[in-house]
């Protein structure tokens, strides 16, 4: 299966994303192109490089560009957190963001 991927170096990090959504299939999965952001992996996409999983807010940036398909059945939902710096000024916006 070719499958488009934002950074190489990230495939480490994502193989047991891809495992638990792709199940078995995560291990046919064949790099198509490297890309260095979202753009770039939606045109690729559009190109008909190969596929990509998407965060569901992509069918919103893509509008009918790209075939958005839910993963059925979907996986469990993804952690997200706040980053910030370790070291360096935060806004007080920022801080008040982060309470």
């Amino acid at each position: 299966m070719p499958f488009a991927l934002a950074v190489d170096e990230l495939m480490m990090t994502l193989e047991p994303l891809l495992k638990r959504v792709l199940g078995e299939l995560h291990r046919g999965i064949q790099i198509a192109t490297e890309v260095d952001g979202a753009s770039s992996l939606i045109i690729d996409v559009e190109a008909g490089r190969g596929v990509a999983v998407l965060a569901s807010v992509f069918s919103r940036v893509t509008g009918s560009r790209l075939r958005f398909r839910p993963i059925t059945p979907a996986p469990a939902p993804l952690e997200v957190g706040v980053g910030t710096a370790e070291q360096g000024d935060v806004t007080p916006a920022g801080e008040k963001f982060c309470e």
